[in-house]
């Protein structure tokens, strides 16, 4: 990470550069009404696509990404069998370059997002060897892109969502070795040197929870 130089009064101190941290809630819920902005537009100008399979999918996808930390190379293999509902789990195979063989993991799910992958199944009609979001990588990135700037957002890219949700349990006041386990590290030392940074927002909510 770079530095730079900060005059403060007499002194001149070396700080670190903010990084980038990552999707906040706020961000994520702009997203998704620019999803609905963009669906509103393609139907009045009779865009020749499948409008709202793309509109629920995407709002979706911006959704389970944020809430579970997922890389979107694992969200987009995701099959409606892989969710327990019963369990209120999902499992499903890390494929991590530094890693030299892939794993099965399985992490929590919110009732939140139990109630809308079940809400997108019966929309469309989804069978147990359908994969939720059928996508690729890059048609996401292109739309993602398209949503940002129609909400007057920078460019954001779909591993921000995974910076989004570590920072979204550190507020929350998860211990780090759940934030660990949730994104599939191997130790808590990546977790918190890439992707739990302290900002004043977060001090704010740990000084007021006491």
């Amino acid at each position: 990470m770079s530095t730079k130089l900060l005059q403060i009064g007499d002194n001149s101190v070396t700080i670190l550069k903010k990084p980038v941290i990552g999707i906040s809630d706020e961000d994520k819920n702009l997203l998704k009404l620019s999803v609905d902005k963009w669906s509103k537009n393609a139907k009045e100008m009779k865009v020749h696509k499948p409008v709202k399979l793309i509109a629920e999918r995407d709002k979706l996808l911006i959704e389970w990404l944020f809430n579970t930390g997922m890389r979107i190379s694992d969200a987009l293999a995701i099959k409606y069998r892989d969710i327990d509902m019963q369990k209120e789990e999902v499992s499903f195979i890390v494929n991590k370059r530094s890693r030299l063989k892939p794993f099965l993991h399985t992490i929590s799910l919110d009732k939140s997002i139990l109630f809308e992958v079940n809400r997108f199944k019966d929309m469309f009609l989804l069978k147990p060897e359908d994969r939720i979001f059928q996508i690729s990588r890059s048609t996401f990135d292109d739309n993602l892109a398209k949503y940002c700037k129609l909400a007057g957002l920078k460019k954001y890219s779909a591993h921000k969502f995974r910076h989004g949700c570590a920072m979204k349990d550190l507020r929350e006041g998860h211990p780090d070795f759940v934030t660990a386990y949730r994104l599939a590290h191997s130790s808590t030392s990546v977790t918190n040197s890439v992707y739990r940074r302290m900002d004043q927002n977060i001090e704010r909510a740990f000084i007021k929870r006491g």
